[in-house]
């Protein structure tokens, strides 16, 4: 495997970022989206490259340092890169789904003053988020652990003058430090029993820690093991926003949409389920730790799915279909069914990047309307956006032989055979979210393509006129189907979600 080519996979998106963000105005606004696009494209070939060798068995797992940052008391802290079967899966994901968004932003923000900015901003978070799937190391790990978080706070607050999105910023980073805290406390745990911050290192000491106990208070011991995989499943929590650390996520759609798809989608939810799946080797020494993964990914699925059923933005009603899709992915890791995660993980990022773009090409269409009971019959004005927007929500469902039917399948299922502390309760919990997830699912599609028309006036809310303000209008008038930059991206990610 060329580890130019390895480098080149998280470089190409951070150089185009650079010059996006520091010579915007400089080299004009097409330069900014072609230059960008160019890197992130690249970046999704080379990882389809690799992946094709791998797979292939033209090559093996690559597992080496690039870089030597520095050495502490025996400690090293290294730049490395682990690509295996895992990290190639989520190099292509991401890379291909922040391609379709690139190109879809072309069209969303093209009045938008911010719009080199934008293209910096986005290229930047793919950087960080392959930093992190790629990472070989606790350190470089969590750089892009906290590189995603600092994006993702620019680009939620995007629109700073817009007194809300300032808001949903802030709150996002804080619940985001209390994650982190326990993660970086798991991560100083690992350095401390095994002298090492390398993947390799931790997972050969993983058995021992099981046997090592420690003890909380006169009474009450747990294993160190046990200690290390909550506090890192808590960084996990903040993350990919489980109960009780889910508060940010619905507020993070103040942000432009083409980021909530990028955020929901491939980037900064998916990162702490991709963190679990990674330390399996250490959750599985754990069965305390597996059993309160369970529950808490089960209580997400399900309850998340109850708020999804009474919000009326419809960005909300995707953003809690996240939620709950994500507490399904948590089940799986609980149950032990780290393919299982994986898997729903693939498919959930493409048919909830096609929600989002579809939802965004509906607000385009509808003048910056988002509220889903002021819409009906669009499905006559936007027709590709309607037939793929029900294309995400029949997969999101799990609709026979549509992927998001397999993947829910196999979660479903591992939850019933496992025989773990909570498991019966996470099954009852999967088992209702289906029903769940299509009541809001299908209320959301009628209510917006479906029924009588209800767009004949008051298109601008109150809650929306700051976008205006930056630019981002299309002019009033009667609903309309978005321009090809939009709906491309639509049918491409349409693919991969059947």
């Amino acid at each position: 495997m060329d580890p130019r080519i390895l480098l080149a996979i998280p470089l190409l998106p951070l150089a185009a970022a650079i010059v996006a963000g520091l010579f915007g105005r400089l080299i004009g606004r097409t330069a900014a989206h072609v230059i960008t696009i160019a890197a992130v494209g690249a970046s999704f070939v080379f990882s389809a490259r690799v992946a094709w060798q791998l797979v292939t068995g033209e090559v093996g797992v690559f597992n080496e340092s690039a870089y030597t940052w520095l050495v502490s008391d025996g400690m090293r802290m290294e730049v490395g890169f682990l690509v295996d079967h895992l990290s190639v899966l989520m190099m292509c994901v991401v890379t291909f789904v922040s391609f379709c968004v690139h190109v879809y932003t072309i069209g969303y923000m093209h009045d938008d003053p911010g719009y080199q900015r934008f293209f910096s901003y986005i290229s930047l978070f793919t950087f960080a988020m392959l930093m992190l799937v790629m990472s070989n190391n606790f350190m470089q790990l969590f750089f892009g652990w906290e590189a995603v978080g600092v994006v993702s706070y620019l680009l939620i607050g995007f629109w700073y003058t817009k007194p809300s999105a300032i808001f949903a910023n802030l709150k996002a980073f804080l619940v985001n430090r209390v994650g982190d805290f326990g993660f970086v406390l798991g991560i100083a745990a690992i350095a401390y029993y095994t002298g090492s911050l390398d993947y390799r290192d931790a997972f050969a000491a993983a058995p021992a820690l099981a046997d090592v106990s420690y003890a909380l208070t006169d009474t009450w011991t747990v294993s160190a093991m046990t200690l290390i995989c909550v506090l890192l499943f808590v960084g996990a929590m903040g993350k990919s926003a489980q109960v009780p650390l889910h508060v940010w996520l619905p507020d993070s759609m103040e942000g432009p949409t083409p980021i909530s798809a990028l955020i929901h989608a491939a980037t900064m939810v998916t990162a702490g389920i991709f963190m679990v799946a990674r330390f399996s080797p250490l959750f599985e020494q754990s069965e305390a730790a597996l059993s309160f993964v369970l529950v808490v990914g089960a209580t997400t699925a399900l309850f998340m799915g109850f708020l999804g059923i009474v919000n009326n933005d419809i960005k909300r009603v995707v953003a809690y279909s996240t939620l709950s899709q994500l507490g399904y992915m948590t089940v799986a890791l609980g149950a032990s069914a780290y393919g299982a995660a994986i898997f729903h993980l693939m498919t959930h990022a493409f048919f909830k990047a096609l929600l989002f773009l579809a939802a965004g090409s509906v607000i385009i269409g509808m003048h910056h309307e988002q509220d889903i009971r002021k819409m009906g019959g669009l499905a006559k004005v936007m027709p590709i956006t309607a037939a793929t927007c029900w294309i995400g929500a029949l997969a999101l469902i799990g609709t026979p032989f549509l992927s998001g039917f397999y993947s829910k399948d196999f979660i479903i299922e591992a939850a019933h055979e496992s025989n773990r502390w909570g498991a019966t309760y996470a099954y009852w919990c999967v088992l209702l979210g289906v029903f769940v997830t299509a009541l809001y699912t299908f209320r959301m599609v009628f209510m917006t393509f479906h029924g009588e028309p209800r767009w004949g006036q008051g298109h601008h809310d109150s809650d929306h006129h700051a976008q205006d303000e930056h630019g981002h209008g299309h002019g009033a008038g009667t609903p309309h189907e978005s321009p090809w930059v939009v709906t491309v991206p639509l049918i491409l990610l349409a693919i991969p979600s059947l």
